[in-house]
């Protein structure tokens, strides 16, 4: 174990200057106030960190990227950074976060108290107390200035630092969208200073992100830990994770990718201590380091939760709900997430669904079916599918009708029978309520109760909603009233997807019936649409996407009333639509990146 006995070796060019990290466990202690753990700042535990603050020091270093994971001390590393030059190294500081309020709380809540707290910072103040403000901290030979990231908060000062915090969520707080302006503005400020200093932090989001592109600008530089039986030097990273999916908590560890060797949560810290930056990308800048850290370095998380979080994410993810592994790659791992996964469907992974019915059979030990209509000028795409425990799903017959008579014997005069006999109905459905023939569909749903006019939204709250209808287009009322049902397309768009990605034996899946082909309507319509690198769902000019509408439409309603929880098939007896009935006014339990 001759590796363990190795200590650090010093990254640091020259000696002009106090090593910052060895300075920071000298004169900085937390106190309850800025910290959940008080007291002596150490390294021991995030060795990581002193390359990243001896760079500050290091006069051929002027940009610091750190693309670094939740649980990581990324804001704390880059605030020690701005402490360090306070006592050493003066100047000027523009410190810009998402928003001017977080900007205002980490001043307040954490700067401050810290430069109060501790000797070597505190004798810096000035005599006058209105100069240690939280919007902007003057002190003797510098000054701090606080400010939110919008273009209109940054001052026209120049300064000697600039740290952007958490930039990747500059978007949500900027409403002009000119984030990567913002970030050119921003270090515009250092631009008389020969001496300067950028710092950029801030877990990814996708790949055109802001930390992700400064990122891949910089050296790229991965930390790189020794195996505790060969020696071997690899990155903390999922190729070399391993876990029982059944038991990840307790089972998780990591697989030496030269030896195999088995390492173990007891390694880690030693691993780490032992630990060293390797550039990823020779040709870089030289002045511009970039770090990535994923949170199996945390010394906080323990890997068996990672484990359960990924096994978490990635069923979720199965059955198209996206959020939990977006947040996973994105906190945990910090890569960028890429919203084109699962963007798009071929036609022979849709093939592979087909299950052996005939179109019109139902499959065994199905809970309920239920239609959908898409509408067109001249014709009424249809669908009726049938759902079953976990959301399990199976198109039942499929096509397009000339007129709503022939909806009718589609939808309320046909029963639908399984292999042993069993028959089903029709006992609930959703319309498209767009285009021009909204009034018509409105009379419909008045004749067929059964049926709820249906719109559908990219982006709104929740994935589904109910709104009153009270009157027609041309204002003329409607009797009685009418529910629209309010569909989150993006989200039930990705949660196909998701099912569609599944293989025909897995749980969760949709399956259709054995009559179709590659040239068949239902394979062209689920296989039109893709998602862009927006994570926006587009159809291509040329393609028609009914037959996906209506399937996206069924799943909502089956969602929306919970079929996958019914316990016995409903197969359109007394009392078929009371369930229906019962469940219209609930809303989902939902939560997801998608609509944030």
């Amino acid at each position: 174990m001759k590796m363990f006995q190795q200590t650090w070796k010093s990254s640091l060019k020259t000696p002009a200057l106090l090593n910052p990290w060895k300075w920071a466990e000298k004169n900085i202690e937390f106190s309850t106030m800025v910290s959940p753990i008080p007291g002596k700042y150490s390294t021991v535990t995030t060795p990581y960190v002193r390359e990243v603050l001896e760079a500050v020091a290091d006069p051929s270093v002027r940009h610091i990227t750190l693309c670094w994971s939740a649980q990581s001390s990324k804001t704390t590393t880059a605030m020690i950074a701005i402490l360090y030059a306070i006592d050493n190294d003066p100047g000027n500081v523009l410190m810009v976060r998402p928003s001017y309020e977080a900007a205002k709380s980490l001043s307040e809540n954490k700067i401050m108290p810290m430069i109060e707290e501790n000797e070597c910072l505190r004798k810096h103040k000035t005599n006058n107390k209105d100069d240690f403000k939280k919007g902007m901290i003057k002190l003797q030979s510098m000054i701090i200035f606080v400010k939110g990231a919008n273009p209109n908060q940054l001052s026209a000062e120049s300064c000697k630092i600039v740290w952007l915090d958490e930039t990747d969520k500059y978007e949500l707080y900027n409403e002009n969208k000119t984030e990567a302006d913002l970030v050119s503005l921003a270090y515009e400020r250092t631009k008389f200073y020969r001496n300067h200093l950028k710092i950029d932090d801030s877990t990814p989001t996708v790949p055109s992100g802001i930390i992700w592109q400064l990122f891949l600008e910089g050296d790229q530089r991965l930390y790189f830990v020794p195996c505790p039986y060969c020696g071997f030097e690899f990155n903390f990273k999922m190729d070399y994770f391993k876990f029982d999916k059944n038991n990840p908590r307790d089972t998780a560890y990591f697989e030496c990718p030269m030896c195999k060797g088995k390492i173990e949560e007891k390694h880690k810290s030693k691993m780490m201590l032992n630990g060293r930056w390797k550039p990823q990308r020779e040709a870089a800048d030289p002045e511009h380091r970039s770090y990535q850290l994923s949170e199996f370095y945390s010394p906080i998380t323990k890997w068996g939760e990672l484990a359960f979080k990924f096994v978490q994410a990635n069923d979720n993810a199965k059955l198209g709900n996206f959020g939990q592994l977006h947040n996973f790659i994105n906190s945990s791992l910090a890569e960028p997430w890429d919203p084109t996964e699962r963007a798009s469907r071929k036609a022979d992974e849709i093939l592979a669904l087909r299950d052996g019915r005939k179109q019109g059979i139902v499959p065994e030990g199905a809970l309920a079916i239920i239609g959908t209509i898409d509408t067109q000028d001249i014709y009424l795409w249809y669908s009726i599918t049938a759902w079953g425990t976990d959301l399990n799903g199976w198109e039942v017959l499929s096509g397009k009708a000339s007129d709503f008579d022939e909806i009718n014997k589609i939808m309320f005069d046909s029963v639908y029978k399984t292999p042993s006999g069993t028959e089903y109905k029709v006992i609930a459905g959703l319309i498209d309520s767009g285009g021009h023939r909204t009034a018509e569909v409105y009379n419909w749903c008045r004749l067929h109760p059964s049926f709820s006019p249906s719109k559908g939204e990219r982006q709104m709250q929740g994935a589904w909603k109910l709104s009153r209808l009270e009157a027609y287009p041309d204002g003329r009322p409607i009797p009685g009233g009418l529910s629209l049902v309010r569909i989150n397309t993006t989200y039930y768009k990705n949660f196909l997807a998701g099912k569609l990605a599944l293989a025909l034996d897995e749980n969760g899946a949709f399956r259709i019936t054995s009559d179709h082909d590659a040239d068949s309507d239902l394979i062209k319509h689920l296989t039109a649409e893709y998602r862009n690198d927006h994570g926006v769902w587009l159809c291509p000019s040329g393609k028609r996407n009914d037959l996906w509408d209506c399937t996206v439409y069924a799943l909502c309603l089956a969602d929306k009333n919970r079929i996958q929880y019914w316990k016995n098939p409903d197969n359109g007896t007394a009392g078929s639509g009371i369930r229906i009935k019962k469940l219209e006014r609930e809303q989902p339990k939902y939560s997801g990146w998608l609509n944030k």
